[in-house]
């Protein structure tokens, strides 16, 4: 896991599931690709002109293990994007669990994701826009099965939204 500042000098792939625990992880214009998934209980994902491509889900959410089997609470994380070159691709299910206000924090850029898209309370009054999406920023629904979006919190919203399901079932 990542537990300190780190900027990317070149692509990079994770063979399997990265766990953002602290510090700024920086892709400063790279591609950063994960074959599992992405858990991010604190720190800061500041995209900065690059590319993310999770396999798996993407949770903005602290895991934990209860009798053998993952349990997901608040995060402390931000996710970044403020740059129109900005691209995180999800090819599982995007959760944000995050106890932080995103306004100014999804301002530009496009996320696109392939399974369901949940926004959940975190534990702090800040929680109620932890996906607050403004500005150009873009968000793709783009699955080959039914997918379901789920915001708890009516504070937090999308900005642009674009529906690119190709099953029967839709969005």
């Amino acid at each position: 896991g990542i537990n300190e500042n780190r900027t990317l000098q070149k692509d990079l792939t994770i063979g399997g599931t990265l766990y953002l625990n602290n510090g700024t992880l920086d892709l400063n214009g790279k591609n950063l690709t994960v074959l599992g998934d992405l858990i991010q209980a604190e720190g800061i994902l500041y995209i900065n002109g690059g590319q993310l491509n999770i396999s798996g889900d993407y949770r903005l959410q602290r895991e934990y293990i209860v009798e053998g089997s993952k349990k997901y609470s608040n995060s402390y994380g931000y996710l970044r994007m403020v740059n129109v070159a900005d691209y995180v691709l999800v090819g599982g299910n995007f959760v944000t669990q995050a106890s932080s206000n995103h306004n100014s924090y999804l301002t530009a850029g496009t996320l696109e994701v392939k399974g369901d898209f949940e926004q959940k309370y975190g534990s702090s009054s800040y929680s109620y826009k932890n996906f607050y999406a403004t500005g150009t920023h873009k968000t793709i629904l783009s699955g080959e099965a039914l997918q379901t979006v789920n915001f708890e919190s009516a504070e937090s919203k999308f900005n642009i939204l674009e529906l690119q399901n190709r099953s029967e079932e839709g969005v």
